[in-house]
């Protein structure tokens, strides 16, 4: 009986962590889909994506200077205050989002255990977009 059990547990704690990384996956999925459809409420309020830092728009808000903060806390908050989101207070992921252009943004996910897994996801105003997060030509800079 309690070899069966042993056997059992053994079993059930290789498979535990497979299942636990793809729960914390789904957690950046999540939080990316959600900045993309605030993005687009943004945009139509303010006539550009969040954050319109350096990029002339009319009625856009001012720059807010935490988004370059080094802490993930202070950007998450930001985020969250200004798309009007609630992104998770997560020890596995920070957030990020990247406008290298107008009419264009990235936001990205970075698992804070392993700074080598960064989810991207980006929208063009212009109809090019990604329904799904990607790592696939994602870095964190």
């Amino acid at each position: 009986m309690i070899i069966i059990m042993g056997i059992g547990a053994t079993l059930a704690l290789t498979n535990w962590g497979p299942f636990k990384e793809g729960t914390i996956s789904k957690e950046a999925v999540d939080g990316l889909k959600r900045i993309k459809d605030a993005e687009k409420f943004y945009r139509m309020q303010f006539g550009t994506f969040y954050p319109c830092c350096g990029i002339s728009s009319a009625g856009c808000p001012s720059c807010p200077v935490v988004l370059t903060n080094s802490d993930p806390n202070v950007v998450r908050d930001t985020i969250n205050a200004n798309l009007k989101i609630s992104l998770p207070q997560s020890s596995y992921w920070e957030y990020k989002i990247y406008r290298p252009s107008e009419g264009v943004f990235t936001a990205k996910a970075r698992r804070t255990a392993d700074h080598n897994i960064v989810l991207c996801l980006t929208e063009d105003a212009y109809g090019v977009h990604q329904d799904e997060p990607s790592a696939s030509g994602c870095n964190w800079d």
